[in-house]
């Protein structure tokens, strides 16, 4: 279990990183939410429009650069450095949560 979360997780981060919204729409469950410093959003069509807005407006670079994994619950938590084009750095702490099909329910982020 262990290798298919941060596996899944990478692969989270890499679809977030090329904004591909087909992908993470086929990662994400149908009732995931969101929720952030600014925002809480439920619901996949939500998000999903989200994080069109998001990918439109800004450019970024995203490195993971730690993983650590709960031990009996599919959660993973993610420290995060984006990365944006005006060069500014922003910490971040990714919480996400799995279901039993390793589809993503929940992210909490906390920006550092």
């Amino acid at each position: 279990m262990k290798d298919k979360l941060i596996k899944e997780s990478k692969y989270y981060f890499k679809c977030f990183q090329k904004k591909d919204i087909k992908s993470l729409s086929n990662i994400f469950a149908s009732t995931i939410y969101l929720e952030d410093w600014e925002n809480k959003i439920r619901g996949k069509k939500k998000n999903l429009s989200f994080l069109k807005t998001i990918f439109s407006k800004n450019s970024f670079n995203i490195k993971v650069q730690n993983f650590f994994l709960h031990k009996t619950k599919k959660i993973v938590c993610c420290q995060i450095l984006i990365t944006l084009k005006n060069k500014k750095k922003i910490k971040v702490i990714d919480v996400i949560s799995f279901n039993k099909k390793f589809k993503i329910t929940k992210i909490e982020a906390y920006k550092c």
